[in-house]
Order: C-alpha cells, then sequence, then structure tokens
C-alpha cells in the first residue's frame, strides 16, 4: 500500500522509533536508570503527569537526572516522607535483582502504585531498573467502597439476627409479666390499704410495669411492635416532639429547627416516629452535654438510589424513589470509631445508667417502616443522625 509523500508513518523509522513511540504513550508513568551511573536515561511525559512534575523529560534526553535527584523531588510530593525513603531503602539492601511492588499516597489525596523492575543484559547482568509508576486512586476507592458496603451488609445481618432473637425473647417475656402483674393485682385488691402484704404487691405491679416498657423497646428494635399506619406530615410531627421537650433541652443547647413546609407524606404509626425523633435529639443532647452547643434538626425531601441506600449505615433492600427525611446533627463529643458500628445494638451503651435500647427501638421502628438510617460522627466534632423514609403517594379526590 502506497502512502501519500508527506504522510506519517512509523514503519520507516525503524524499529527503536517504534518502541520508544509505544512506551511514550503507555498509560503508566515510567523511569529508566542506568546502575553504573545513577543517570535516569529516560522519563516518558505520563510519569511527569502522574507525579506533577513537568519539563524532567529534557533533562533525563541530556543524561544531567540523577536518580537521587529525582528522588528528592518526588519525595516532598508524598504524605509520608519516611515511609518513601523506607521503600527506597529497603529496595537498595534487598538487591538490584528483585522487583518490587508498593504504593504511595501523594498529598493531593492520590494513590499512586510503583512497579520496580530489575534489568539485565545479554549476559544476565544487572544494568539498570525500570520503574512504572500508575495513578490506581479510583481502583483504591472503588476497593474501599466495595469492603464497606460489605461490612455495613454484615451490620445488617447481625442486627436482624439480633431483632429475630429480641423479638422472641421480648415476646415470650411479656407472656409471663402479663400473668405475673395480673395475679399482683388480684393480690393488692384483697390486701388491707396500707399493709405489708399491699405494698410488696405494689413493688411488684410497679416492676412489672418498668420491665414490660423494656419488653416494648426490644419489641420496637425486632420491629415486630404493633403499629397504627396513619399519613403523617413529618415537620409538624417533629416540631411537636422539640415542643415536647423543650423543658428538658439545657438552655446552653441552642435548637435550631430547619423544617420543609412542603413535604410529602409520609404512612407510620406516629406514637413510633415520635419516638424515633425524641429519642435522636435526646442523645444528641446528652451528646453536648453540660457544656452547652448547637443542636440542628432538620426535615425534607430527596431522590435516592440505589448508590445512595450503598453508602447508607443501615438500609436494607430498599427501592430507590423519594424519600422524606429528619437530619439531627449536633457539635458535641462526637463517636469513638472503635464504638460506632455497636450504637444500635440492644443493651449497648456508653452511659453508665443506660439500659442501651433507645437506639435500637430507632433502629427497629425504622426497619419497620421501611426506612433507613445514616450516622456520620468524628470524636470531638459532633454526630449527624440521618433517618429517611418513602414518601407516600399523594391522595387523590
Amino acid at each position: 500500500m502506497e502512502h501519500p509523500s508527506g504522510s506519517a508513518s512509523l514503519a520507516p523509522r525503524g524499529q527503536e522509533a517504534v518502541l520508544r513511540a509505544i512506551v511514550e504513550n503507555l498509560p503508566a508513568g515510567y523511569c529508566l536508570v542506568d546502575e553504573r551511573t545513577d543517570a535516569v536515561l529516560r522519563l516518558n511525559r505520563t510519569f511527569g503527569e502522574v507525579w506533577g512534575l513537568a519539563g524532567l523529560e529534557s533533562l533525563a534526553v541530556r543524561g544531567s537526572l540523577r536518580y537521587g535527584e529525582l528522588l528528592e523531588r518526588m519525595r516532598p510530593l508524598v504524605a509520608d516522607a519516611e515511609g518513601f525513603d523506607r521503600a527506597h531503602a529497603s529496595q537498595d539492601r534487598a538487591g538490584a535483582a528483585r522487583m518490587f511492588e508498593d504504593e504511595f499516597v501523594l498529598r493531593d489525596g492520590r494513590t499512586l502504585r510503583r512497579q520496580s523492575t530489575p534489568l539485565a543484559s545479554a549476559l544476565g547482568e544487572y544494568v539498570g531498573r525500570l520503574e512504572l509508576y500508575e495513578d490506581v486512586t479510583r481502583r483504591v476507592q472503588a476497593e474501599l467502597e466495595r469492603r464497606t458496603i460489605e461490612r455495613r451488609m454484615e451490620d445488617v445481618r447481625k442486627l436482624e439476627s439480633l431483632g429475630v432473637l429480641a423479638g422472641g425473647i421480648a415476646h415470650d417475656f411479656n407472656n409471663l409479666l402479663t400473668s405475673i402483674v395480673g395475679n399482683a393485682e388480684l393480690a393488692a385488691t384483697g390486701a388491707a390499704e396500707g399493709s405489708a402484704l399491699r405494698r410488696q404487691m405494689e413493688r411488684i405491679i410497679d416492676a412489672g410495669g418498668r420491665a414490660a416498657e423494656l419488653c416494648r423497646r426490644m419489641l420496637s428494635y425486632a420491629g415486630a411492635d404493633s403499629a397504627s399506619v396513619k399519613r403523617i406530615h413529618l415537620s409538624d410531627l417533629v416540631h411537636g416532639a422539640l415542643h415536647w421537650m423543650k423543658p428538658q433541652i439545657t438552655t446552653r443547647i441552642h435548637v435550631h429547627e430547619e423544617l420543609a413546609a412542603d413535604l410529602p407524606g409520609v404512612l407510620g404509626d406516629p406514637i413510633q416516629l415520635n419516638q424515633v425523633v425524641v429519642n435522636l435529639v435526646a442523645n444528641a443532647c446528652e451528646a453536648i452535654g453540660d457544656r452547652g452547643g448547637q443542636l440542628r434538626v432538620a426535615t425534607g425531601a430527596a431522590q435516592r438510589d440505589e448508590l445512595y441506600f450503598a453508602r447508607t449505615s443501615y438500609s436494607h433492600d430498599l427501592p430507590p424513589g423519594e424519600y422524606v427525611f429528619v437530619e439531627v446533627r449536633d457539635d458535641g463529643c462526637g463517636i469513638d470509631p472503635a464504638m460506632l458500628g455497636h450504637i444500635f445494638d440492644p443493651f449497648f451503651s456508653t452511659k453508665f445508667a443506660g439500659r442501651g435500647l433507645g437506639l435500637s427501638a430507632v433502629l427497629g421502628i425504622v426497619r419497620s417502616h421501611r426506612g433507613a438510617i445514616s450516622v456520620e460522627s468524628a470524636v470531638d466534632t459532633g454526630t449527624t443522625m440521618r433517618v429517611d423514609l418513602p414518601a407516600a403517594p399523594p391522595v387523590t379526590s
């Protein structure tokens, strides 16, 4: 096949030109080092782009760039400069014939993967090495996200099994309590007013009532509590809960209401959803403590998709669509990362006198309403908890 005069073609330029063109256009940055002189013989354009070091190709071509000098230029760009030094020192100590592969995180947040390959002459002598640098930031982030999703799905499965157990225990124990309290009430009725027997029976009835409340919370956690479903305007419910809690919130905590006016309705039990808001606000107030601070309670509506629920702390097989949310944000003490995965476990509490069923009940109620909970927290910064509930279909006349 004939080429027009002046047209570009690699064939006439020879094998060296072809190889040079291939290497120059590699998606990875490469660095060719001569072992004897420690000179950098070649850098491609991608190396400069990956490292953010422009203009080094010409220095390498002229043979005026040493590998040690190149490392000094690269070192300030790495987040862990000491680790960068150790990696190259260990390579030198291990010997020339070994291939290395490691990763460096740059100060701008990107992750580079290095592959250092020894090069040998036709006689088998070590003559230099080829280092390839690839930007693997997206790959690392995707792997991290995959592991996060797997961990959250495992949390959901664990909490579901705990819910089944808690629901079964609460149901059976509640039946026993009914018999105990009922007989205590009969005995109290037959005892004289003010007698020791009457006082003892009243103590049993009081303790039985507190135990029954614990059973109700456990049933709420399991999502097995009876519910009266109504159409609810979430902003009105939140405003009412905050108004009821106002005398219990110290004046050192400044509460900011950001409640949307035109929200779609949600279908749910108003008593249970009121308990969700009360528990979230109470936990936020405890996190702020006596020192005082800011508490923000907001409502709104948003479209949620599969990716959102995959990143959400506690959700399970929820369909995409429109959801109504309530968000409680505080600037309190925050939650230790080691405890963050346990805050919804039944009977887990960081408070000395806490029973550890408040957030467990919140999770159970939200799950029974086909909703999701998201938690973001940092120690000494604060915590944000968001509950998403599916929007109810519009009312048709």
